[in-house]
């Protein structure tokens, strides 16, 4: 018996993944696991579960069984590569109930070898936050009254309003990273700094 508990010892350091992850509602979040390949863990069950109630019980996502929860179908994927000693999850289309504390690791049971880490879902707010900062500082007088308040959508590096293209040179944007939280905050050069 004791050969075995020093295996799963070892076992337990040998995890790796995440443990804090944010993700906006719409967005998607992937969370690499890497384990040590040995044939115990290559073998086994890899598992995502979600802890829920005052009880704390770890309600399975998704699993290499071939077991998929119905309220994260066509949502939630797990796919395992034994032969580098890793599992990749990804949940797509977030939503705010998606926010909470999570598990994801090896074996038959959900208490078995595992990280714990929380999931924070936040409201997509680069295009809102750019649209409300617009308004605040007055309306274009370049836009017409009905594209002052502009229809604002992001795709890449370039904001789009109803009638007119920001482009990064019309707009100040700096990305501030905190930890793993990274924050955007733009806003519009005043109209005289613009190039004509």
């Amino acid at each position: 018996a004791r050969p075995a508990r020093v295996l799963t010892l070892a076992s337990r350091v040998a995890l790796y993944g995440p443990k804090i992850l944010t993700g906006e509602v719409g967005g998607s979040i992937t969370i690499k696991c890497v384990y040590r390949p040995i044939k115990a863990n290559r073998y086994d069950r890899k598992y995502w579960c979600k802890i829920s109630g005052t009880r704390r019980v770890c309600n399975t996502i998704i699993s290499t069984n071939n077991f998929i929860s119905k309220d994260y179908k066509g949502r939630a994927s797990l796919t395992d590569f034994p032969k580098n000693g890793t599992f990749t999850i990804q949940m797509t289309q977030l939503e705010q109930n998606d926010a909470g504390a999570y598990r994801y690791g090896i074996g038959n049971n959900n208490k078995a070898l595992f990280v714990s880490m929380k999931l924070t879902v936040l409201e997509s707010t680069v295009a809102g936050d750019l649209h409300n900062r617009l308004i605040a500082k007055g309306t274009d007088p370049n836009l017409s009254s009905e594209s002052a308040t502009p229809d604002l959508k992001y795709s890449g590096a370039t904001f789009t309003e109803s009638k007119r293209e920001i482009v990064p040179h019309e707009l100040g944007v700096a990305l501030r990273c905190f930890g793993i939280a990274c924050a955007w905050e733009a806003q519009r050069v005043s109209d005289n700094t613009m190039p004509t």
